[in-house]
């Protein structure tokens, strides 16, 4: 039988860890956070980089739930880089920085939650700005969905899914989340979306970063929505829902273009469209495939499925505008991303407005990883821009460490054939 020695030296299998603690020190990430939150009370032990970074090292740790802070703490005793708070500590500190809930009762009687912690979406978006993934002065293409967190918190309501949850509305810039609002999940997206992407485009203006492109679905498919978004961008890319109105328009075409997308055919083709009985003109880019079933559309009086994009934009073709707006398709990774990856899935307290709170916190670690790997990409050829949380895990993070005094200095010992040492150049 295979024997087992045991022995009780504090080798450290996460490691990696310890790499990008130096790079975050190097580059400033705690006292990004530290200037932005201000100090704590004098007493306190930690500071507000301490919590948010704690959080974040649980997640390069493979942590599901922030009571594994505790576990990940125990192998950073010594390290002089770190310095891990309790998860009872950043559940104080959640609950001290959270603002009230905005009650909203609608005139059917329904009230509707929304949480949105401004100073937070502020730290969020200095986050991109001071790890030049976003900068100053550039446009970008901005993407807005909303994303049914499945949970059963006190506070959490019925969805039109029909579970339970909430329902928080997320901008992007590619990967990189730069606005979080708290919904509980009774609030479908369009209530109230003018006034959240009013929050959005001003802190993001506030910030210097220009819209170039805005896309979003349906539920932005309205008036205010619309006029919102026009004065804020240059183009925007909406999906547009059925009317009887569109509809009678589509069956009035008479040339259509045929395209190959995703090696699926379509029809597509573009009209002039006056929405919601006013005097200004949009452009719709309509799509269509014929039905297998061959049944017939009432209005368009064609046997085909349509799918039609409001935009502003005359530039380009049909398929160009139909590809530039499937390139959202992206947002569902990003949430994926969001929820496996940085615990989303698993929100740690009992009401929205603390909620809240972690998941902007989880999006900031969310905006480090991909910073860090950018780095380390480029350094070691261990790790790459595209890996994926347990990947990086294992591949990056899971390594044996000993931090060792020697001749008055603190020297880290890595049990590896891996080369490390490009990170310290």
């Amino acid at each position: 039988m295979d024997k087992i020695i045991q022995k009780s030296e504090n080798i450290n299998p996460f490691g990696g860890i310890n790499f990008i603690a130096r790079t975050f020190k190097e580059y400033g990430i705690p006292e990004l956070i530290d200037n932005h939150m201000g100090e704590r009370p004098s007493q306190a032990e930690y500071k507000y980089s301490d919590i948010f970074l704690s959080l974040a090292y649980s997640h390069y740790g493979g942590a599901s739930c922030i009571e594994d802070i505790n576990y990940l703490r125990g192998y950073f005793t010594k390290s002089h880089l770190i310095n891990l708070c309790t998860s009872d500590t950043f559940e104080y500190v959640c609950n001290q920085i959270k603002e009230e809930n905005e009650v909203i009762i609608s005139k059917g009687g329904v009230t509707h939650e929304f949480n949105r912690p401004l100073d937070l979406n502020r730290l969020l978006i200095q986050s991109c700005l001071h790890t030049k993934q976003l900068r100053q002065g550039s446009s970008y293409d901005l993407d807005y969905d909303n994303v049914i967190t499945v949970n059963e918190k006190y506070d959490s309501k019925r969805t039109y899914k029909q579970n339970t949850g909430y329902q928080p509305g997320v901008g992007f810039i590619g990967k990189l989340p730069v606005y979080i609002e708290g919904r509980n999940g009774n609030s479908p997206a369009k209530f109230k979306m003018d006034e959240t992407l009013d929050y959005m485009f001003s802190l993001l203006g506030e910030a210097g970063i220009r819209v170039e492109n805005f896309r979003s679905d349906s539920a932005a498919y309205q008036k205010k929505v619309i006029e919102k978004v026009k004065k804020h961008c240059t183009n925007f890319y909406i999906r547009v829902m059925d009317c009887q109105e569109l509809m009678m328009q589509v069956r009035n075409i008479e040339q259509w273009t045929s395209v190959e997308i995703n090696y699926e055919t379509y029809d597509v083709a573009s009209i002039d469209y006056y929405p919601f009985g006013e005097n200004e003109k949009y452009r719709v880019v309509i799509q269509r495939r014929q039905r297998k079933d061959k049944q017939m559309d009432l209005f368009a009086q064609g046997a085909y499925t349509y799918a039609g994009i409001i935009t502003n934009d005359y530039e380009k073709s049909e398929e160009g505008v139909i590809l530039f707006y499937n390139n959202r398709s992206s947002l569902e990774p990003n949430f994926h991303y969001l929820n496996e990856d940085f615990n989303w899935k698993h929100m740690p307290f009992s009401f929205l407005d603390a909620n809240t709170v972690f998941m902007i916190i989880s999006a900031i670690s969310c905006v480090l990883f991909e910073f860090i790997k950018g780095i380390y990409s480029k350094l070691v050829d261990f790790v790459q821009p595209s890996m994926r949380m347990k990947r990086f895990i294992m591949h990056f993070v899971t390594v044996a460490t000993k931090w060792i005094s020697s001749g008055r200095q603190r020297i880290l010992k890595v049990y590896t054939k891996k080369n490390y040492k490009p990170l310290l150049c």
